[in-house]
């Protein structure tokens, strides 16, 4: 597995905040390279729209990124009934973002809460943007065999007062439901976070890897994602961004 542009010294850096794991593992190509820039699914109608970084501690996660990129990430808001924001982001150009959430702020438990129980920040989850709510994804996934949760109702008041609202979906009864993105519309809410979030961070590759890859591939290309997937002895999502202050890679 090539390193890019990383040296050993910022391979030490990276696993000191707890981000370069998957560096230390093997990991081949399962019918494509990691994407470069944009990921999409097989037509316009996917598009990357979000990469969820979970930590333990939303101030300490806001600190790391700004260390490590040069961004100052700003709060995406509160959710209905909160007493504080749960998540801040960075804009990662071309119509997706960076999501750093804190699972304790946001009620704490289920997987993504789970996934950082051991103290270490990770990428949990991806999310896919369609502005259909859905009407052509959910046929597809149907298709493929599979069957859907949702679409549920959210929302959050930004900082500046405005409003946005969206819908989630969620593919089920796949035998590796963990290593799928999930889907979401936001119902015409403007502005995107991608733009009204810091900006001078972009993607240079973004994947997935997982033991179990040909299974994950397969379904992945029955429902139309193309995120690219990688063979591996353990189960990581891959995101390597140029930022102002270099390379970073986080999983």
């Amino acid at each position: 597995m090539t390193m890019n542009n990383f040296s050993r010294r910022d391979i030490s850096r990276l696993a000191a905040f707890g981000l370069g794991a998957s560096f230390l593992g093997s990991a081949s190509a399962v019918g494509a390279e990691p994407a470069k820039g944009r990921v999409a699914g097989a037509s316009s109608a996917l598009a990357l729209d979000h990469i969820v970084w979970a930590v333990p501690d939303l101030d300490a996660g806001i600190r790391t990124i700004a260390d490590l990129t040069g961004i100052e990430p700003v709060s995406g808001g509160k959710a209905p009934g909160r007493e504080q924001s749960h998540n801040a982001l960075i804009s990662l150009g071309d119509g997706a973002y960076l999501e750093i959430f804190s699972p304790a702020r946001a009620g704490g438990g289920g997987r993504w809460g789970k996934l950082v129980e051991d103290g270490q920040p990770r990428i949990v989850s991806y999310a896919l943007r369609v502005t259909d709510r859905f009407a052509a994804l959910k046929p597809a996934i149907e298709a493929a065999g599979y069957s859907f949760t949702g679409p549920r109702a959210m929302g959050r008041v930004r900082p500046d007062g405005g409003a946005v609202n969206w819908e989630l979906l969620n593919i089920a009864g796949t035998p590796i439901d963990d290593a799928l993105p999930f889907f979401i519309d936001w119902l015409g809410s403007t502005p995107h976070p991608s733009e009204s979030s810091p900006k001078g961070a972009t993607i240079d590759s973004f994947s997935v890897a997982h033991p179990r890859a040909g299974e994950l591939a397969a379904i992945y290309a029955g429902i139309g994602v193309q995120t690219p997937v990688l063979a591996s002895n353990k189960a990581a999502i891959n995101l390597v961004l140029d930022t102002p202050r270099g390379k970073i890679w986080l999983s």
